[in-house]
């Protein structure tokens, strides 16, 4: 909080904080009511946030392994049509993927079919 004001946001993350804090004092009479939050950046979540009755439980959800990145790549291209050239286990197991999330392994499956629409549409103007 407090970051927008000196970098010319007016406020606006300061505010929208102030209001999540609101809010979510409000929700204790409702029992069956939950907030789940997720981000990247866990460090710069604003201390008010994690206090008891708000966000106070962290779970963790690591990084998927090579296994997991297969299943995902998997998944994600059950809806593309694939090459018989590509190797879905090894693109998901090699080196160059690790540290890959799911959000990483659906944007590999996106810009590789991009590239490969780019160069039909190049092969095509020059033929």
């Amino acid at each position: 909080r407090g970051s927008d004001s000196s970098s010319g946001g007016g406020g606006v993350s300061e505010r929208v904080v102030n209001q999540l804090l609101t809010e979510m004092d409000g929700l204790d009479s409702r029992r069956s009511v939950f907030v789940v939050a997720a981000t990247n950046r866990p460090e710069l979540i604003d201390p008010a946030m994690m206090r008891p009755g708000r966000l106070d439980k962290l779970l963790y959800v690591p990084l998927p392994t090579a296994s997991d990145r297969v299943s995902i790549l998997r998944a994600l291209a059950v809806k593309v049509r694939l090459g018989d050239d590509v190797d879905l286990d090894a693109i998901g197991r090699s080196s160059r993927a690790e540290g890959y999330s799911g959000a990483d392994c659906a944007a590999l499956l996106r810009e590789a079919g991009l590239a490969v629409l780019r160069d039909d549409a190049f092969q095509r103007k020059e033929g």
